[in-house]
């Protein structure tokens, strides 16, 4: 793979993949695949309802709240919002999770959490089956990809992108970003490299032919 890094967004993180001449356009995918996911959600024929849970959100938290909320009734998905106090423990919030999972087609636990509650716990709780996130990405098979696999995964096929045994660094070892990304490389062949902060070897982004952070 040779030629300047391009870099492209994906959802949450970046994608950078040394191909000459690549140039993304981001929103035309982004509305193709809600096009596409407007008309399966009105081939149900029935009210799809997701709900995402927060406890403590700051103002950044619920303000993309209610940009997920905008977004999933673009496509006909009814979002709600369940909001926590920060007093909630965590064996409280688990068991909110799980009556919501029974409730509705699927939970959406909103990072981050108040230090208190343990994110592992709670993001457990989360049936696989009703699990947007597929935050168990790696540990079964799955019907679907995490957000930001599956924009990775869209360029790619797009662009031709291939992984096979080259040399990929994932900056960050983050739930919605770096574990996915790096289970999603090295499914696909690529020898990957996992840094956090403070571990970074320069030298291995000179030499990557992808990098994901």
């Amino acid at each position: 793979m040779k030629g300047e890094p391009q870099a492209q967004h994906c959802a949450w993180g970046f994608f950078y993949a040394t191909l000459p001449h690549m140039l993304v356009d981001g929103k035309a995918i982004a509305a193709e695949i809600l096009d596409t996911l407007k008309e399966n959600v009105e081939d149900l024929g029935r009210v799809v309802t997701l709900t995402a849970i927060t406890c403590a959100p700051n103002f950044e938290t619920k303000k993309y709240l209610e940009m997920k909320k905008k977004r999933a009734a673009s496509v006909g998905i009814t979002l709600l919002v369940v909001e926590l106090s920060e007093e909630t423990t965590t064996e409280e919030m688990t068991s909110i999770v799980y009556k919501n999972a029974q409730e509705t087609d699927g939970v959406v636990v909103q990072l981050p959490l108040p230090e208190h509650i343990d994110k592992e716990t709670v993001l457990r709780a989360v049936p696989k089956d009703k699990d947007p996130d597929v935050f168990a990405y790696g540990e079964k098979y799955e019907r679907i990809l995490p957000p930001v696999v599956g924009a990775i995964d869209v360029i790619s096929k797009l662009h031709n992108v291939e992984w096979k045994n080259k040399r990929v660094v994932v900056l960050g070892k983050g739930t919605l970003v770096g574990k996915p990304a790096a289970r999603y490389a090295r499914k696909c062949g690529a020898r990957v490299r996992v840094y956090e902060d403070g571990t970074l070897d320069q030298s291995s982004l000179k030499t990557a032919d992808i990098i994901i952070r």
